[in-house]
């Protein structure tokens, strides 16, 4: 008797998705709306969040819109490093580029003494 395996309905079609370490960490990826970066094999980098994903496809959330990738251009998918929390790291970044701009003209003779 053939062991079985779990399978699970992909996001898409109507074939079933066999669950692999792949399936297993793109929909987690997926489930927890974590920022990725994703690279395509032409050395393209996309930055945004895994909307779904079949065994063909993979729909993607980006600033811009959304993006329909081929999963065989995809050469790897890793979380993103450059965004951690979304709104929040957004808010962060922007204050902290305000607070250096405003340091930057309080103090302008700063950079050019040695």
């Amino acid at each position: 008797m053939m062991s079985q395996s779990k399978k699970h309905e992909p996001l898409g079609s109507g074939e079933p998705m066999p669950e692999n370490s792949q399936f297993t960490g793109l929909n987690r990826l997926r489930r927890e709306r974590t920022w990725v970066d994703v690279y395509l094999i032409a050395g393209t980098r996309l930055q945004g969040r895994i909307h779904s994903f079949d065994s063909r496809m993979m729909l993607m959330q980006t600033e811009h819109g959304d993006v329909a990738l081929y999963q065989h251009a995809v050469s790897s998918v890793q979380r993103s490093k450059t965004r951690a929390k979304g709104q929040a790291a957004r808010n962060a970044s922007a204050s902290r580029a305000a607070s250096m701009a405003m340091a930057a003209a309080s103090c302008p003779n700063a950079r050019g003494s040695a």
